[in-house]
């Protein structure tokens, strides 16, 4: 239920769907929007909130309409700085089966919201209280946000169901048969006779302890084992598209080509819901023929972390990385503009949409800045997707000039 998305249109959509035979889930982050959504019809809601604890109002409302939550408690915790995501890095049953990529997204952080240990309790609170009054709770984990990944952190997010307090009895139930309640999968989450034998053989009683849902012993998906595969030497799928040091773009004939990789294109938060505007025209520097690109637009409220500028995708797409590990640093030349005395250089690693970032002061006159890419943090520069300079830190208008990108 993103600020930019009116309740109207809202209402639209869960009109639409319902009528189509399609259930709504929407995605909310606090009390208001949950009560909102649930009012006009919302099958469920994705995300806990750490604003408020939930009421008797929500819990009625929710009732009513045989809503379900899924409370994504893991991608909550990581936003307020309490993730379990080491304790998992560090579970010696799984980490032999982590791929470079899950390290690497359950090792990235969010920026400090400065979010207290209090508003994640709420979000705990606010779990129990609708399961104790007969709510659906599902588990999920929201992955890959930063401090996730895909299959490793639901076991993170069975931890934290148990510590918002439900039975193990029941957190086991909400990764299981209760998705059947809402959605159509059939006999899967049950183990009966001619129900699809996909499940998994855990050493340890998890209703015992909830952790020991790590230790797995077999695995079988709709009647077939499979055996765990050890990481024994990660993707290395990137190694032959490694970078050679030189120009990027001296932006004198074009604004989106390059000498290498695939294109240098605008980027703003409208990507997740924000509202933040940007422009990227081509102006000239000190002749006709030496041009420099000129980066415009305004930062505005809409999305928690806002963003606007300029990306380079050195791969085929914004998809897939490259190597960039013997690269020394990024090189080129910035100016300040209007409002602006920085800006931030962002790194992506593929599959990961938590940047490693540094920030860069500008002068108000034509500079050559080198970026050491050895000072990113918690990054792989063998998998790199997106370079990208951006403003970041205030609201407003703002303008920088950018010429002669390279690596060196």
């Amino acid at each position: 239920f993103f600020p930019s998305i009116s309740k109207d249109i809202v209402k639209v959509l869960i009109e639409s769907a319902h009528k189509n035979g399609v259930m709504l889930v929407v995605h909310v982050d606090n009390l208001i929007s949950a009560k909102e959504v649930i009012s006009l019809g919302a099958n469920g809601i994705v995300h806990s909130f750490m604003d408020e604890v939930a009421d008797d109002e929500l819990i009625n409302m929710m009732k009513a309409n045989n809503a379900f939550m899924i409370p994504t408690l893991s991608v909550e915790a990581s936003v307020a700085r309490l993730s379990n995501s080491t304790q998992l890095l560090e579970n010696p049953e799984i980490i032999d089966y982590i791929s470079r990529q899950q390290k690497q997204q359950l090792k990235a952080v969010f920026p400090d919201f400065k979010i207290p240990a209090s508003s994640f309790q709420k979000a705990l609170d606010s779990v129990k209280l609708l399961s104790q009054a007969g709510i659906t709770i599902l588990a999920g984990s929201d992955a890959p946000n930063p401090g996730t990944t895909h299959g490793i952190s639901i076991h993170g997010e069975l931890a934290f169901l148990a510590q918002a307090g439900l039975t193990n009895q029941q957190v086991i139930y909400s990764a299981t048969a209760a998705a059947r309640e809402y959605f159509p999968i059939g006999l899967r989450g049950t183990l009966k006779v001619g129900a699809m034998a996909s499940m998994i053989l855990i050493d340890g009683n998890v209703f015992d302890d909830i952790n020991y849902s790590v230790n797995i012993n077999r695995i079988w998906k709709n009647g077939v084992q499979f055996k765990r595969s050890i990481v024994i030497d990660q993707d290395t799928s990137n190694q032959d598209q490694v970078f050679s040091t030189g120009l990027i773009s001296d932006f004198n004939s074009s604004i989106k080509q390059t000498n290498m990789g695939t294109a240098i294109v605008p980027t703003s938060d409208q990507y997740a819901g924000g509202k933040s505007v940007v422009e990227l025209t081509h102006l000239q520097r000190n002749s006709q023929q030496d041009k420099y690109l000129h980066v415009k637009g305004e930062i505005k409220k809409g999305y928690m972390f806002q963003w606007s500028g300029m990306s380079y995708i050195p791969g085929v797409d914004q998809g897939h990385g490259v190597n960039l590990s013997h690269i020394k640093t990024l090189t080129f030349d910035a100016k300040a503009g209007q409002n602006t005395d920085r800006f931030s250089v962002l790194l992506f690693q593929q599959g990961n949409f938590q940047p490693s970032t540094q920030e860069i002061r500008l002068s108000d006159q034509w500079q050559t800045y080198q970026i050491e890419l050895a000072n990113f943090n918690n990054v792989d520069l063998a998998e790199i997707s997106n370079i990208s300079i951006v403003v970041t830190r205030k609201l407003g208008k703002f303008e920088f000039m950018l010429d002669n990108l390279k690596f060196e």
